[in-house]
Order: structure tokens, then sequence, then C-alpha cells
């Protein structure tokens, strides 16, 4: 009887430990990542900006021809001390055959440092995240722009918002987009970012 337990708690363990490296195996091929739309069209490259107080700047990172969809565009900054903690961070998409300079026009999210964001013009009031990290800790955003136009805004892997995107006029920029606080001057750093496409 103690044999047959034996053998019976050894296969328990031998399918377990199988099944633990599988599993592990199969998320570190990225296997519970959110879907990219089609290839990749372009890595964004890193950068830095100080932001001074109570001014706002637009930086293109990316300048592509008109981005049909579907699309999906992730990018990843941190806020680096010193900072401001009322300054916003975020990203904006627009159409600059239709805006030359952009303006407030397209689509800006905007990322708080106590854990907030906007979505202009669809969740334009501010909603809290819990999962986005405060102060010092990058954050990740991530568009994903369906072909009907469905849209998901995930911000570090998590679903914050899901809606539906203009289909036209079709993005030609990506801003990073910084707002500096009310007293103090903020520096971001752009980790990395990428945009895919389906041909």
């Amino acid at each position: 009887m103690t044999m047959q337990l034996l053998r019976l708690a050894r296969q328990f363990l031998l399918i377990f430990l199988i099944g633990g490296i599988s599993l592990a195996a199969s998320l570190a091929a990225g296997l519970a990542d959110p879907p990219v739309a089609g290839s990749l069209l372009m890595t964004i490259p890193s950068a830095q900006l100080v932001i001074p107080p109570n001014q706002q700047i637009r930086h293109p990172i990316a300048l592509i021809k008109p981005l049909y969809p579907p699309y999906t565009v992730i990018l990843t900054a941190q806020v680096d001390s010193p900072n401001d903690p009322d300054m916003q961070w975020g990203i904006q998409l627009c159409d600059t055959l239709a805006q030359l300079n952009c303006g407030e026009a397209g689509v800006l999210l905007l990322l708080t440092l106590d854990g907030y964001f906007n979505l202009y013009p669809f969740a334009p009031d501010t909603n809290r995240f819990i999962h986005l990290h405060a102060d010092l800790q990058a954050n990740e955003i991530y568009i994903n722009v369906e072909g009907s136009g469905h849209a998901v805004l995930r911000l570090n892997h998590e679903i914050a918002w899901e809606g539906q995107f203009p289909t036209t006029p079709y993005p030609t920029l990506i801003n990073l987009v910084a707002k500096g606080g009310k007293s103090q001057v903020s520096n971001l750093h752009l980790l990395s970012g990428a945009v895919y496409n389906a041909p």
C-alpha cells in the first residue's frame, strides 16, 4: 500500500512539474501578452524631455504614413526625479494632413503621477486606475485599434478603456506629450516604443 501511494505521489509530482514548466515556457514566449496588429512597422527610439513648470511639450516620436487600422502603438516611459507631482504625460495620435501642428486634435491620453488617466475625446474626465504605477516607476501604454475602429487601451497590460476610435482621419503623427506641474521642473524618459500595422 505504501509503495502504491509513493508511486502515485511521484506521478502527481511529475505531472505538476511538467505542467509548471509548460506554463512558464508559454508565458516566457509571450502567450499572455496582449495581441498586436500585424507586424512591426517601426521602433520608437528612447528620448529624454525636460518640462518646465506650467508648460506643455509635444515631442514628435513617429511621423508615419497614414496608419490605417488595424494598428497597435506601445510606449513605455517613466518620470525621473526630480519631478513636480502635478505633471502629466502621455501620447497623442493625430493627422497632420488635417492639422499641421495637431494642437488638441486627435486622440490624446494623459497619465498623472497619482494613478489617474484622461483619454480625449472619449473619456475626458479623470479616471482612477489602480494598475498605474506612481511616481518614478515606468508605465506602459498600449493602444490597439482593429479594422472596425474598435479600440482597447491597456495601461501596464490591464484594460483601462474600450470603445470606438474614429476610422478617419488616420494618424500620421505620434507625439509624446508632457504637461509641466505648477512649481518644479519635471523629467520624462521615454524608454521604448513600437508601432505595429497589418499590411
